[in-house]
C-alpha cells in the first residue's frame, strides 16, 4: 500500500483536536508558512499565529519562543518555528518542550517546526505529528503559468494554445518547487518567447541529480537509429502515450540492443529517463537503504511523466524472495517496497527493464499487471537484420568495402558486428580479417534462450526460420 501522507492543509483539524506539536517537512519554508497562515485565516477558529527564525528574531536564544509560548502568549497561540531542527535535540530544549506539552494542549497552543529534515529526538517522537507539503500540483502550476505570462505581458502567446499543449507544460513542471517553476517559466519566456518543455526538463534534471540517488539518461538517439524491433516499437509507441500504461520488460542475450532500445525510447518521446540502480541505494547503515528507496519513489511520483529504466533487472532483483537473514531483511523490504510501487505507480510514469535471464527473479516481478504485457524477447539478428546492421556501421565508419570478403557471421549479435567493424576501421584491415578477433559469446546461452522464448513475445515479426539463418550469407 502507498504510504500515508498527511498534508499540511489538514493542520487545522489536528489543532482543533488538541495536537500541540507538528513537524512540517519541506524544502519550501516560505510556501509552507503561507499555506499554514492561509489555512488558519480561512478557518472559523481564533488561532493567533506567530513566526520565529533565528535571523529575524529579536533574541537569538531558541529557548525564548518556547518559554514565551508557555508563560506569556495568550491561549490559541500557534508558533511557527523555522529550521528548529538545529536546536530541538539539545537536552534542555527537549525537557522544556516535554514539560510544556500538556499545558499547551489545555490552552489550545502549539508549535509548528518547518524543516527540510526530520530530526525528532526519541523523547519527543510521540508528541509530534508529521505533516508534508507536497510539491505543486496541476492547479498551482497553472496559477504559476498564468502569473508569469501575465507579468511578462505574454499571456496571449503562452496561454492561447490548445489544452493538450498547456497540459504538457503542466506535466513537465511537476517535481519542481514553486520557486523553481516560476524561475524556469520566466527563463523559458526570455529564451524562447513561449513555455518550452526542453528548458523545463533541463531544470528538472538538475533538481533530480542533486539527490545523488538517481542517474539521468541523456541521449539524442531515436527509433530511426535502431534497426529492426518492428513489433516492440509499434507496441511501445502506442502504449507510452497512454497515461495508464505500466511499461515494458525486454529479455534476450547480451549485445542484442536491449539497452539501446530503451535509450532510443527516451529520445523518441522526449521524456526524462531515470536510471535506477538498487546497488547504489544500499547503505552500510541499517535501514537507510529502505529510506533511500522511499526517497527515490517520492522523486519519481513528484516528477510525474518520465521513463524509469532498470537495466540488468535480474542482477538487481534476483533473490528478492529470500529471507534476508544476512541484512536483517533490509534488502527484502527494499525490493518489496519497489514491487508495491510498480503496482501502484502514478499515471504518466512508464517503466522499462532489461534482463539477460529470468534466473532468480520471482514470478511476481515479471507478470502482466506490473508490466503492460509479458516480456518481449529480442533475439540475435536474423540474416536480413545482420546485413542491415553491418551496412549501417560500414557507412557510419566509412569502411572501404572494395574487394572486402564478408564472413557469414552466424549467430552474431549487433554489438559483435559493431565491434568487428571498429576493429576493421582501427586495424585498417578487411571485415573478414577483423572477424577473426570476434567469438560470439552468446553461444553459451542458446539453450537457456530457447527456454526464455517460451515465456516471451518476439520483439520482431521479421524473424527468419532457423534453416534460413544457417544457410544464408551476408552481402554488402
Amino acid at each position: 500500500m502507498k504510504k500515508d501522507v498527511v498534508r499540511v492543509e489538514r493542520i487545522i483539524n489536528y489543532l482543533n483536536a488538541g495536537y500541540s506539536g507538528f513537524i512540517v517537512k519541506t524544502l519550501e519554508p516560505k510556501r509552507a508558512e503561507q499555506i499554514i497562515l492561509k489555512v488558519i485565516k480561512d478557518s472559523k477558529e481564533s488561532y493567533k499565529p506567530v513566526t520565529w527564525d533565528i535571523d529575524s528574531a529579536k533574541t537569538k536564544n531558541p529557548e525564548v519562543p518556547i518559554t514565551n509560548l508557555t508563560e506569556d502568549r495568550p491561549n490559541d497561540t500557534i508558533v511557527i518555528l523555522h529550521n528548529f531542527h538545529w536546536f530541538i535535540d539539545k537536552p534542555q530544549m527537549i525537557q522544556k518542550i516535554q514539560n510544556s506539552m500538556e499545558q499547551w494542549k489545555a490552552e489550545g497552543k502549539a508549535i509548528i517546526i518547518v524543516t527540510p529534515t526530520i530530526n525528532i529526538p526519541v523523547e519527543l517522537k510521540k508528541d509530534f505529528m508529521l505533516l508534508e507539503l507536497p510539491l505543486p500540483q496541476e492547479e498551482e502550476i497553472k496559477e504559476c503559468m498564468f502569473y508569469i505570462a501575465k507579468s511578462a505581458g505574454k499571456d496571449e502567446e503562452c496561454l492561447s494554445g490548445d489544452s493538450d499543449e498547456n497540459n504538457a507544460i503542466v506535466q513537465s513542471a511537476k517535481g519542481l518547487s514553486r520557486t523553481e517553476i516560476e524561475n524556469v517559466l520566466a527563463l523559458s519566456l526570455i529564451e524562447k518567447g513561449v513555455y518550452d518543455i526542453g528548458i523545463i526538463n533541463e531544470q528538472k534534471i538538475q533538481t533530480i541529480e542533486k539527490s545523488g540517488l538517481i542517474e539521468i539518461l541523456k541521449t539524442d538517439k531515436k527509433y530511426s537509429d535502431l534497426l529492426g524491433y518492428d513489433k516492440i516499437k509499434t507496441v511501445v509507441s502506442k502504449m507510452i502515450k497512454k497515461r495508464s500504461s505500466k511499461g515494458v520488460m525486454i529479455v534476450g542475450p547480451p549485445g542484442c540492443g536491449k539497452t539501446t532500445f530503451m535509450q532510443c525510447t527516451v529520445g523518441e518521446f522526449n521524456r526524462i529517463g531515470l536510471l535506477i540502480n538498487f546497488g547504489r541505494l544500499y547503505s552500510k547503515f541499517q535501514g537507510e537503504g529502505f529510506e533511500q528507496v522511499e526517497e527515490v519513489i517520492d522523486i519519481i511520483e513528484a516528477i510525474g511523466d518520465c521513463i524509469v529504466i532498470m537495466d540488468e533487472f535480474e542482477k538487481q532483483f534476483a533473490g528478492a524472495a529470500s529471507t534476508g537473514d544476512t541484512d536483517s531483511g533490509v534488502s527484502r523490504r527494499m525490493t518489496g517496497r519497489w514491487l508495491q510501487f510498480m503496482q501502484e505507480k502514478p499515471e504518466g510514469v512508464y517503466m522499462m527493464a532489461t534482463l539477460n535471464s529470468f534466473k532468480g527473479v520471482p514470478d511476481e516481478y515479471l507478470r502482466p499487471g506490473r508490466w503492460d504485457s509479458s516480456p518481449f524477447y529480442i533475439d540475435i539478428p536474423n540474416d536480413m537484420e545482420r546485413e542491415a546492421i553491418l551496412s549501417h556501421y560500414v557507412n557510419k565508419l566509412q569502411i572501404d568495402m572494395n574487394g572486402n570478403n564478408i564472413p557469414p557471421m552466424p549467430n552474431w549479435t549487433g554489438a559483435e558486428i559493431e565491434a568487428c567493424c571498429l576493429m576493421a576501421k582501427n586495424l585498417e584491415c578487411s571485415i573478414a580479417d577483423a572477424s577473426t578477433y570476434i567469438v560470439p559469446q552468446n553461444k553459451r546461452g542458446f539453450a537457456e534462450a530457447e527456454e526464455i522464448k517460451k515465456f516471451s513475445i518476439p520483439a520482431s515479426d521479421l524473424i527468419l526460420s532457423e534453416k534460413s539463418r544457417k544457410t544464408r550469407k551476408i552481402n554488402v
